[in-house]
């Protein structure tokens, strides 16, 4: 996710963490849903 948003990885776990970047928590994991990186990349992702 960071990678696709050119944003540290720092940075995507202050977003989740403010509910600014929708995450799913999975345990200690924290997953983004596809679809809302479409949304928010405005592309389909492959």
């Amino acid at each position: 996710m960071a990678y696709l948003l050119n944003i540290s990885r720092g940075l995507a776990y202050e977003l989740v963490a403010r509910g600014e970047l929708p995450a799913i928590r999975l345990g200690r994991r924290i997953v983004i849903p596809r679809v809302a990186m479409e949304e928010l990349l405005g592309t389909p992702i492959h």
